[in-house]
């Protein structure tokens, strides 16, 4: 037996061990089109969505806009409140005011994108009775 040589004949070369030439490709092609459709998933456009995080001090969180998009976000909280922020590469934010939401006080807010990105957020004012005194 010479080196290279099985029991039954000579051995396979590496390259010769498993699928054929077309089933590779075939196999290739597949895991082409499988990825190519998980980034196409991945990068299904989503609408800008505002969060209310907390309201002492008053802060907002947006979701989805364009990244790096300068975003005007306009507050009414028992006064207008107004400010502007950058997203990040995500398209989120959260932007943080010094200011306190009296308790029974409907929030209004409202965000737009210089590059098109909108979305609002409404919270109605909750059920507040006045205590009898």
């Amino acid at each position: 037996m010479s080196a290279g040589e099985g029991p039954s004949g000579p051995s396979p070369v590496l390259g010769d061990v498993g699928h054929t030439g077309g089933m590779r490709a075939a196999a290739l092609t597949l895991l082409l089109f499988t990825c190519a459709a998980a980034s196409a998933s991945a990068t299904v456009a989503q609408r800008p969505t505002l969060r209310l995080a907390g309201t002492a001090p008053l802060v907002v969180q947006g979701k989805a806009f364009h990244a790096n998009e300068k975003v005007q976000v306009l507050i009414t909280a028992g006064k207008p409140l107004r400010a502007s922020v950058r997203t990040g590469l995500l398209g989120n934010f959260r932007l943080a005011f010094r200011y306190r939401v009296p308790s029974c006080t409907a929030i209004s807010v409202q965000a737009f994108g210089n590059r098109g990105s909108r979305a609002t957020f409404v919270l109605d004012v909750p059920d507040c009775a006045p205590i009898p005194g």
